[in-house]
């Protein structure tokens, strides 16, 4: 049942990839690099969401396979400027510093894919339990940037309504 509906998601978001790249005009978001769009999900063994940005001026939202929300065309905005400098143009670093570690943690998985003509390219990122702004992971202990702590935690807080 579960395998459906990521169909679904993918059919929709492959819609939507289609029609914001046949327009003549580019959108004044436009991600940029021949991205198309730019997937996030956070992923646990019992849930999974994701936000999916296009050259559209709303985001989508899914929770657990179901379609339905848009971001407002200012979260959307956010996010992109937050997801192009970090993801597409690399302005913005992600990773400053990390240790080897050993442990397990149940935390979930952040997920970031840059789809760029219908295909993916996926990056994880470690997840744990934080402290003094490093992240205690299952191998590694993190200091994540600012950036990009500011756009894990909007992206968090989404899911979180």
């Amino acid at each position: 049942m579960k395998n459906s509906h990521f169909t679904t998601l993918f059919v929709v978001i492959a819609a939507i990839t289609a029609v914001s790249c046949r327009d003549a005009k580019p959108a004044a978001s436009e991600l940029g690099d021949g991205i198309d769009s730019v997937k996030v999900e956070v992923a646990t063994k019992t849930y999974h969401r994701c936000i999916v940005l296009t050259n559209d001026r709303q985001a989508i939202v899914s929770r657990d396979g179901s379609l339905g929300d848009t971001l407002s065309v200012e979260e959307t905005q956010s996010l992109k400027s937050l997801a192009t400098k970090l993801f597409i143009d690399k302005t913005e670093r992600i990773v400053l510093s990390e240790e080897k570690a050993s442990g397990r943690t149940s935390h979930p998985v952040f997920t970031v894919t840059l789809y760029r003509v219908g295909k993916g390219e996926s990056t994880r990122y470690d997840m744990g339990d934080e402290a003094d702004g490093i992240t205690r992971c299952t191998t590694r202990n993190i200091r994540y940037s600012d950036a990009f702590r500011d756009f894990m935690f909007s992206v968090f807080e989404i899911f979180d309504r």
